[in-house]
């Protein structure tokens, strides 16, 4: 498996698997799914690779993309913070310690941009995709 940020090469996979991640979430409704699978869709990811101030980190297995986290600096009144937007994990790829090592690329990505830190939204439970 190879860590690294997301290239045009990987874009379809990543998609896929972005896609796979958002509508799978048990709570989102259709609505909620359709609207933040448009933020991701292939022409979208081309932008986020460009913009220097997204950091889009993927797991590489057998040429497909099997982990992703993307997020984006968010400049606020008194701090720059890394929002994560997104993340996810392919379920056969579980327990395998990839998100620590997407966790550790964005300490570092932080820290080399000077953030102030990391913001995450989470889910009151942490249930399962399936």
């Amino acid at each position: 498996m190879i860590l690294q940020d997301l290239d045009i090469r990987y874009i379809l996979s990543a998609y896929r698997l972005v896609h796979e991640t958002i509508f799978t979430l048990p709570s989102y409704s259709k609505a909620g799914s359709e609207e933040q699978i448009l933020v991701y869709t292939p022409n979208r990811l081309i932008e986020h690779i460009e913009n220097p101030d997204r950091l889009n980190t993927v797991v590489i297995d057998s040429g497909e993309v099997v982990g992703f986290c993307f997020g984006v600096v968010e400049r606020l009144p008194n701090a720059n913070m890394f929002y994560l937007e997104w993340n996810g994990v392919n379920p056969t790829y579980r327990n395998k310690g990839m998100m620590q090592s997407m966790w550790n690329r964005i300490d570092e990505w932080s820290h080399k941009k000077q953030l102030d830190g990391v913001l995450v939204d989470t889910l009151t439970n942490n249930q399962k995709n399936d």
